[in-house]
């Protein structure tokens, strides 16, 4: 199996993931990994709707995430992963799963948030979260895959400076902007 894409985006499965990011990545299948969805069938009920039948769909637990992407899947996979929060992605990474890169989509604004682009809104500990993955594996910042990509980086850079997060420093930086995902 390929994790061809892991994202973050409050939405989930949606219009975007499957007519934007599906046909771009090329990808065979889809986890939700999100324990409150892996609980609640009407959820995935409705979000299965709309996935298309040749895509595999799986609701998993975050717990579950490691072991099923070690012996769950075969080869030929190409995985979509979709968290619904930025503390779903770090806690999985923090557990062992390995991504090559972790893409920011939509993070909606709420109370005590400042709003990073016009999709994305974090607060400090969100902030801080993405700091502490940044500094293992890029994050990447777009909604879409035709939209320009913005490095962690560049946002803290740019309109995070006053965050008491230390700027991140990782050695695949000079590299950036990259090509992740193929045509």
């Amino acid at each position: 199996m390929t994790v061809v894409l892991a994202r973050v985006d409050n939405r989930l499965i949606h219009g975007q993931v499957l007519e934007g990011w599906i046909p771009r990545i090329n990808a065979s299948a889809i986890w939700v990994a999100d324990d409150g969805v892996a609980d609640d069938s009407l959820r995935q009920a409705i979000m299965e709707i709309a996935v298309p039948p040749r895509i595999k769909c799986r609701f998993v637990h975050l717990r579950e995430l490691k072991d099923l992407m070690n012996n769950g899947a075969s080869d030929s996979e190409r995985l979509l992963i979709l968290f619904s929060e930025i503390q779903c992605a770090r806690d999985v990474i923090e557990g062992g799963v390995m991504l090559a890169c972790l893409n920011i989509g939509n993070v909606h604004y709420e109370h005590g948030k400042r709003r990073i682009t016009s999709y994305v809104s974090l607060n400090e500990q969100e902030i801080c979260w993405l700091d502490d993955i940044d500094k293992r594996i890029p994050v990447d910042i777009r909604a879409t895959p035709d939209d320009p990509m913005i490095s962690l980086s560049e946002l803290i850079d740019k309109t995070i400076k006053s965050s008491s997060c230390p700027v991140p420093s990782s050695p695949w930086r000079e590299l950036w902007p990259f090509r992740i995902f193929r045509r």
